[in-house]
């Protein structure tokens, strides 16, 4: 998604590609964003209420883990990943077969997948608390020039999701930092991840929660975002329309800003994900305006939802959190404009993009 330091550095790249005709229109439809790179840190000796991705949560001590209700569709689901598991059990076991010496996996361990998709399942009947996800402390970012106007300038942004299915929440504390205390994730957590995380079955206990004790520290950067909605304004088949598609898609376009992976503070690594506060989602696939509610966006710019937050999949090996989502994609935390001003976090809706 482009994204630009100035007004006149947008106008400068847009005519850079034969567009500078469209400039000011596409220019009325900033919105300021923070943009994020991530640098893989131990979690334990990060102050409290700092902005990351994983490690353990900063919380109230009064505020109760949230927790999923047994899935109403659980039946349905656990049917389609237990047999998910058997075909691929399945499957390797042909290939093992047919060609022996393709297949590095003993027997034991091919039936130990569907084994673990049959546990995978289980879990889908019963309550189920939430992963972390991400912390936001909107007290400190609010200094950013990138921080949206309408969004509360006090308090932290807690986001949960479930490792077993779409859900996810947001929390609101609208309180002090020095109230906040870090806590551990509960233990059932602890033993989904050791069971059934992708690198559960890896030597050396590698994939194993005791191990992962690192966070990802959010570095803000601030910028303006360019609606996605312009993509398609001009039509597809058009030559604005080609134009202007040819400059979303561009990675190193004239005049953009993109934060640039690197090493920051102590030779630690960090590494741009995609994760932004505020602005415009940067779409992978569709609107994701649209996939949130299934209308069509009126014009660009023009739409109720307001972009919250969002974050890639990828993250480091080490880092402790419990994904959901697999690949390159990213999740996108949507609200009304109407919710936005009430306060209303409970109301947030989120959809996933892959390549």
């Amino acid at each position: 998604m482009p994204s630009f330091r100035s007004v006149h550095d947008l106008e400068q790249s847009l005519r850079a590609v034969g567009l500078g005709a469209e400039s000011r229109d596409i220019a009325a439809t900033l919105r300021p964003v923070v943009l994020f790179l991530r640098q893989h840190v131990p979690d334990a000796p990060l102050p409290m209420g700092t902005d990351k991705i994983g490690g353990d949560p900063d919380l109230p001590e009064d505020f109760a883990w949230p927790e999923r209700a047994p899935l109403a569709d659980a039946q349905r689901r656990a049917a389609l990943l237990e047999r998910r598991g058997v075909e691929a059990s399945e499957m390797l076991k042909k290939m093992r077969r047919e060609q022996p010496g393709s297949i590095s996996l003993t027997p034991d361990q091919i039936d130990g997948i569907a084994e673990k998709h049959r546990g995978m399942a289980a879990v889908l009947h019963v309550p189920m608390p939430l992963a972390f996800v991400a912390q936001l402390n909107l007290g400190v970012l609010a200094q950013q020039a990138g921080f949206p106007e309408d969004f509360p300038d006090t308090g932290l942004l807690s986001i949960f999701s479930d490792a077993t299915s779409p859900a996810l929440a947001v929390h609101w504390h609208d309180r002090p930092i020095t109230e906040l205390r870090r806590r551990a994730w509960p233990q059932r957590l602890v033993d989904y991840s050791d069971h059934y995380n992708e690198r559960a079955d890896w030597p050396d206990d590698q994939g194993k929660w005791y191990k992962n004790v690192n966070a990802e520290m959010l570095i803000p950067f601030s910028a303006l975002a360019v609606p996605h909605h312009w993509k398609l304004a001009f039509g597809r088949s058009s030559p604005r329309g080609r134009k202007i598609w040819n400059w979303f898609q561009e990675a190193h376009r004239a005049h953009s800003f993109f934060p640039t992976s690197g090493m920051i503070g102590g030779g630690a690594s960090a590494a741009n994900f995609g994760d932004r506060l505020g602005g415009w989602p940067s779409d992978i696939q569709h609107q994701v305006e649209s996939q949130v509610d299934g209308r069509a966006v009126a014009a660009p710019g023009v739409t109720p939802w307001r972009h919250i937050f969002s974050w890639g999949a990828e993250c480091w090996q080490g880092t402790r959190s419990l994904r959901n989502q697999v690949g390159d994609g990213a999740t996108y935390v949507l609200l009304h404009q109407d919710d936005l001003r009430a306060r209303r976090f409970d109301k947030v809706r989120n959809t996933y993009q892959q390549t």
